[in-house]
């Protein structure tokens, strides 16, 4: 504890120099950090992909349609509504692959009196906060393969319109603000709360978002077909559904209706294809973020390094003392380690209030044990094989 409390006043003593050293060695453990956050998060999305994709392709229908086309013969026309049904419709009718939707531009609106936390909320409006909300379909539960840690999850009837509440799941973070059967009132809509996913459920969409979409703060809902009011509804679910199939042809007969009904003019994209753009920025990402570490990194090391040697020829004398006193060399070298680690303690307090406890931040501390040792190797070892006669000599 002694060498602790001289390592803290040491810092004390040139808090200006060292504050500068800390600053660096939070800057190198940051970028550290984003980059290993980065290239997990890219492999857990490439497992991902490849598992959804393990069968059979996903492919989504690209909307190229022009503006002036959008708004002429969807958005302001009077028939518009009747021919997305049945694009929606023969969509879903065709047997040749399997498909689900999942609607991500929503939000559910809630009174500003809700108990829930600021962190829940997605921007605001007026009085009232709007949250995360998804629309999906009975077949998104089953290819993400979603299930409740508390209630049940959607039954077919549930994608059905009634007179009752429209049943909803909440993602797990909801557990602490709502209980199974509460009803949610979003404008004129009651929902009821029929089940909470489970810790860390997620979904992907390589076309929307190169990120995982964490369901933990997410209500979900589900759509219900004979709810649709108009172009809106059908344009959102129709450009949110994606198809499973072998074959890109299988959906060409959709391209073509489209064509027919003068609606959408639409392309084809998997996600495999997908997920080699985004493997392409990631990796353009993380190889600048590992030429900022690396020079960064540079400038830590020699900083500290320098300043431990500084710190040993100011305190040659006092060592000096404390050696003819008895003390061990080793009880300076401790002081020496304490304070790097100090720095380093601090820095990945602020790393862990980031990532939160998490493997990123787990790899981080694993590193920056090592930078220490790293940077404290040579003065420690140039002390240590000093003979106590030439320290004395010195001092």
């Amino acid at each position: 504890m002694k060498q602790l409390k001289y390592a803290w006043e040491d810092l004390i003593e040139k808090k200006g120099r060292n504050f500068v050293l800390f600053l660096q060695i939070l800057a190198a453990l940051i970028v550290f950090s984003l980059t290993i956050k980065l290239i997990l998060d890219l492999n857990f999305y490439q497992n991902q992909i490849d598992h959804l994709t393990k069968e059979q392709e996903v492919f989504a229908l690209v909307d190229n349609t022009d503006e002036l086309t959008f708004s002429r013969d969807i958005i302001n026309s009077e028939d518009a509504s009747e021919r997305l049904v049945i694009l929606y419709e023969f969509m879903k009718n065709d047997d040749k692959f399997n498909s689900y939707t999942v609607g991500t531009g929503h939000s559910m609106f809630l009174d500003s009196s809700t108990e829930l936390p600021d962190s829940f909320i997605r921007f605001s409006s007026g009085d009232r906060h709007a949250y995360n909300m998804v629309r999906v379909d009975e077949n998104f539960i089953e290819v993400f393969n979603l299930k409740c840690t508390k209630g049940e999850k959607f039954a077919s009837d549930d994608f059905i319109s009634s007179e009752e509440a429209v049943p909803i799941l909440l993602g797990y973070e909801f557990l602490d603000y709502y209980d199974l059967g509460d009803v949610i009132s979003s404008g004129e809509i009651d929902y009821q709360v029929k089940g909470f996913l489970e810790s860390l459920s997620y979904y992907i969409n390589p076309l929307r978002s190169g990120d995982i979409l964490w369901l933990d703060r997410t209500f979900v809902v589900p759509f219900q077909s004979d709810r649709f009011n108009g172009v809106v509804d059908y344009e959102n679910v129709i450009n949110s559904t994606y198809f499973i199939t072998d074959q890109r042809a299988d959906l060409q007969p959709i391209i073509e209706k489209s064509k027919e009904l003068n609606l959408f003019t639409f392309g084809v994209r998997s996600f495999s294809e997908q997920m080699d753009n985004i493997n392409r920025d990631i990796t353009v990402t993380i190889s600048f973020l590992t030429i900022i570490f690396l020079v960064v990194l540079l400038f830590c090391i020699i900083g500290l390094v320098c300043n431990l040697i500084q710190f040993i020829n100011e305190r040659k004398q006092e060592f000096a003392v404390h050696l003819l006193c008895g003390g061990r060399v080793g009880l300076i070298i401790a002081r020496i380690l304490l304070q790097v680690l100090s720095l380093v303690f601090l820095a990945n307090i602020i790393v862990i209030s980031i990532h939160r406890i998490s493997t990123v931040s787990f790899i981080t501390i694993i590193f920056s044990v090592l930078l220490t040792f790293v940077v404290t190797l040579y003065p420690v070892v140039k002390l240590y094989r000093t003979p106590i006669s030439t320290i004395l000599r010195r001092s």
